[in-house]
């Protein structure tokens, strides 16, 4: 959640934001009633996705399987990025909020911050 909550307000310091079970959806079993795309920052950035696109150059969203509450409006989101042309990655693994689930998002994100730089440099 703080690195939606900071790397998110500040586009001039951060182009990449890894956000691992936080800043999207609910943290109880079931997600947020109104849709995720309509609440800050996701409004925002989904409303001029060029700019967007611009300043960030990854967004990887992830969370663990059993977190039901965050797994549909995390999905939609990277979808909606996806479709607008923004890099943005979802992952999901077996697990609830738990290091173990984390571990597997950093392993997998960490090398996309390589990639993302190489090709956009």
């Amino acid at each position: 959640m703080q690195a939606i909550s900071v790397g998110l307000s500040h586009p001039e310091l951060f182009h990449y934001v890894l956000a691992y079970s936080g800043g999207f959806g609910g943290m109880g079993p079931t997600a947020t009633a109104t849709d995720v795309e309509a609440q800050s920052p996701w409004k925002e950035l989904l409303a001029d996705p060029a700019v967007t696109k611009k300043r960030l150059k990854l967004l990887f969203l992830g969370c663990g399987q059993q977190e039901t509450g965050m797994l549909p409006p995390g999905q939609r989101l990277a979808k909606l990025f996806k479709e607008k042309g923004v890099n943005a990655q979802w992952a999901d693994h077996p697990g609830g909020h738990v290091f173990s689930v984390w571990r597997k998002h950093l392993n997998e994100s960490v090398p996309m911050l390589f990639r993302a730089r190489t090709s956009s440099d």
